[in-house]
């Protein structure tokens, strides 16, 4: 069988693979090394995908097959030709039009994967809460470097000071209480970023990959903020880069991408639009939530990013206040 490995997964791998004359997705796991980081992510990804793919046919890649090979897991899944990422896509600067087809596409979507409405509880959101910035930061506190540096009381953020996240989770709770006043779910995708859309130009398709039961509380705001992260926190861009971490102070360079831009200006209407202010600030909460919940997979793989998203989690906190 031959195998090109793909970019996707922290602690898991995943292939682009020919055998027979078949083409086929391959995604493994260790069944040993990070399992609640690893393995219970990937089995996750696997149930929904084979939930979803038969509640919502054609929005996602079917799964052809599952193993075990010695301490590693894998499943296949159906390879889709010509196509690539959303963010791969906006990279390339495909024009106002372009763009406007895709964030259409990607809209009429997920308008279908959220229909179902389910009552819900505000509890769900402190549990989020709780889980995913509480608990992903305490996790982290064992590093000496990262506890250092998120203690500070101010963090210099390419240039501009800011108050460390830490020091203002009182506050994150008090917002969050606020503004949190619809507590309704549906069924979500679970790891929404732009990087998980793959879009077929030609024939005008998008299919939702790499998905995750880890939402906690299934929203449509939770879902928005990770197409947030993408394309107003420019996620995937920053993660491709090294950030430079020197006491409390963390810098990174990049250039701009007028296509991921106007998708973000497209976004931000879409939201004024169909939520109300209460929503949107809850919306930004949660797009802060998705940069301290992948601390715990960055110390394992990159402390100075695990520094650096956690700078910027606190940026986007102070813009809200």
């Amino acid at each position: 069988m031959e195998r090109v490995k793909l970019k996707g997964g922290s602690l898991s791998g995943t292939y682009k693979c020919v055998e027979g004359g078949n083409t086929f997705i391959r995604k493994e796991v260790s069944l040993v090394e990070n399992r609640e980081f690893g393995f219970y992510r990937w089995f996750s990804q696997l149930k929904k995908l084979q939930r979803l793919g038969k509640l919502f046919p054609g929005i996602f890649p079917k799964v052809i097959n599952i193993g075990i090979e010695k301490d590693t897991a894998y499943f296949d899944l159906e390879f889709i030709p010509n196509s690539m990422s959303v963010y791969e896509y906006l990279r390339t600067n495909p024009g106002d039009d372009g763009v406007e087809k895709v964030f259409k596409k990607i809209i009429e979507t997920t308008d279908t994967l959220y229909s179902a409405k389910i009552e819900s509880f505000k509890g769900g959101f402190d549990l989020y809460i709780d889980q995913e910035v509480k608990r992903a930061l305490e996790f982290c506190m064992d590093d000496p470097e990262f506890k250092e540096f998120a203690g500070n009381k101010t963090i210099i953020f390419n240039g501009k000071e800011i108050p460390s996240l830490l020091s203002r989770m009182d506050e994150f709770y008090e917002l969050a209480h606020k503004h949190y006043k619809k507590p309704e779910e549906c069924f979500t995708h679970g790891n929404i970023t732009l990087e998980n859309i793959l879009y077929a130009p030609a024939a005008g398709k998008i299919i939702l990959i790499d998905l995750y039961e880890e939402n906690f509380v299934d929203t449509v705001y939770n879902e928005y903020s990770q197409i947030l992260q993408s394309c107003n926190s420019y996620y995937e861009v920053y993660n491709e880069l090294n950030p430079v971490v020197s006491g409390n102070k963390v810098t990174i360079e990049t250039e701009r991408y007028p296509g991921i831009d106007y998708f973000n200006e497209l976004f931000d209407d879409f939201l004024k639009k169909r939520f109300s202010e209460d929503e949107i600030i809850v919306t930004k909460l949660y797009e802060i939530s998705q940069f301290t919940r992948m601390l715990p997979f960055k110390k394992y793989v990159a402390k100075n990013k695990m520094m650096f998203f956690y700078s910027l989690a606190s940026k986007l906190f102070d813009d809200i206040k």
